[in-house]
């Protein structure tokens, strides 16, 4: 392992050519981004978890820090991390760039709505996978200074890059936004369609690194509902309440419907449709040629126009990884922008 400052923050030297990151967050998606080949071009300055934060003056092993958190190390089991919170470790380094790998918690959004503000008004870039901040006050990150140095693209499966660089397009002329936004249920569906059971379609759901941190809100719909909902209020200015929308349940579904439809030319998506007025999810039964019939390796957000135009977004920011290189694209799109300024 690359040797680490033992004086942790208080000796912190922020200088050099190569950009400059801090980590928050060691679960699934932080430690496959640990191990991002393209990773090695940056300098990663602090890692944090729950247990505390781990500093280096030149540069920490990040796949090293991985591979011990993946044998049940915490960062203060791996020795040399200070019990530091998150958000003064993060101000204290001072990387140019801050990834937000922390799981989403509901009843903390405004707390992550302000570490977020904060890392972006000290001058410092974030980029985040977490949906709390986002989904707290999405209007407060349109800023135009704020905007080009945050980065969405995860929290949206890899679309919110695209979305971010055609917002203003967007919000001029969409009339109802139709997303198929949740990984997981397409992949329970498409392995109950093939013949699983329903704990088979979940056990291989979770192989995939698919279910939230708390799996019950993708079963409940609550991720794909607050996806849908923050995306309306992102675009239309709105502020519909996630916690209004009907939802409807997994284990609601016929499962035996499911292959019967396949056998027919037929599969099932829970399809988020928003306008101005509000937010409607349900399973919906497709052809297999439908836009919307995509695999459970994508996710899809389409913006219709009145007269008919469709913008659509495919993702592939699914799983520990795909998720970890919708934060990248963020962070080598964030850094290209800043250096043609």
């Amino acid at each position: 392992m690359t040797k680490q400052d033992p004086n942790g923050l208080d000796a912190f030297c922020c200088s050099g050519p190569s950009p400059t990151v801090s980590l928050l967050g060691l679960g699934k998606v932080g430690r496959a981004f640990l191990q991002l080949a393209e990773l090695r071009a940056w300098r990663l300055r602090s890692v944090s978890d729950r247990s505390g934060t781990l500093c280096a003056q030149d540069s920490l092993d990040g796949p090293g820090i991985a591979a011990a958190k993946e044998q049940g190390r915490s960062l203060a089991e791996q020795g040399g991390a200070r019990p530091v919170e998150a958000d003064l470790a993060v101000s204290l380094v001072e990387a140019e760039y801050v990834v937000d790998c922390t799981d989403t918690h509901l009843d903390s959004c405004e707390q992550s709505l302000q570490r977020s503000l904060a890392i972006l008004d000290r001058g410092q870039c974030l980029v985040s996978a977490a949906k709390s901040a986002l989904l707290a006050d999405p209007q407060a990150f349109l800023d135009e200074d704020r905007l080009a140095r945050y980065g969405f693209n995860a929290v949206l499966g890899g679309t919110g890059l695209d979305l971010k660089h055609e917002l203003p397009e967007i919000q001029a002329s969409c009339h109802e936004i139709v997303a198929v936004p949740n990984a997981c249920t397409g992949s329970l569906i498409q392995g109950i369609e093939a013949g699983q059971s329903r704990d088979e379609a979940f056990e291989e759901a979770r192989e995939r690194e698919l279910l939230e941190a708390d799996p019950e809100q993708d079963i409940d719909a609550r991720d794909a509902a607050i996806k849908i909902t923050m995306v309306a209020n992102l675009v239309w200015g709105t502020d519909i309440d996630w916690r209004q929308v009907e939802r409807p349940h997994f284990d609601e579904l016929d499962l035996d419907l499911l292959p019967w439809r396949r056998e027919r030319g037929k599969t099932t998506r829970l399809i988020c449709r928003a306008d101005e007025t509000g937010v409607r999810l349900a399973y919906e039964e497709l052809d297999l040629g439908s836009s919307l019939a995509i695999p459970w390796t994508r996710v899809l957000y389409g913006y219709h126009e009145a007269q008919g135009a469709r913008r659509l977004m495919v993702g592939k920011g699914v799983g520990a990884e795909g998720t970890a290189r919708a934060l990248l694209a963020d962070l080598l799109d964030i850094r290209q922008r800043r250096a043609q300024a």
